[in-house]
């Protein structure tokens, strides 16, 4: 059975509702990850501190870009604060972390080289379970 022309090209709605919910279970996976491995308990100049820390290692930052990274980390994890204490349902935390965490990554863009920022999005993943690690 040929489809019309009309909707060639288009994807049924089930197909969109699929990839909405899909997106929505693998971000709740994020903020309540956050909170069960340990983020919760630590500050925001911990979590800033350490993540500049595995930066700096993991890709080579000079003294300038390191400072300017620490700057960044600290007034995003100040930010993440009330997220990942707050008592809001997963789907809202999950939405201010993620809004949070795609403003972060902008404003790393122009400090990192992009080398560095290909490297920095690649190693996400590594990055918080080291802190996880870091902060048991």
């Amino acid at each position: 059975m040929a489809l019309p022309a009309r909707m060639v090209g288009r994807l049924s709605p089930k197909p969109r509702r699929c990839r909405l919910i899909l997106s929505l279970v693998a971000g709740l996976a994020i903020v309540p990850a956050c909170v069960a491995g340990g983020m919760e308990a630590s500050t925001p100049e911990q979590r800033a501190a350490l993540q500049t820390r595995y930066m700096k290692e993991h890709l080579a930052l000079d003294e300038a870009q390191t400072a300017r990274v620490q700057a960044i980390n600290l007034d995003y994890a100040r930010q993440m604060e009330p997220v990942l204490k707050g008592s809001e349902g997963g789907l809202a935390r999950m939405s201010k972390g993620r809004s949070l965490m795609s403003a972060k990554d902008t404003a790393l863009k122009p400090v990192l080289s992009p080398q560095q920022y290909e490297a920095y999005e690649a190693s996400k993943d590594d990055l918080k379970a080291w802190l996880e690690d870091q902060l048991r």
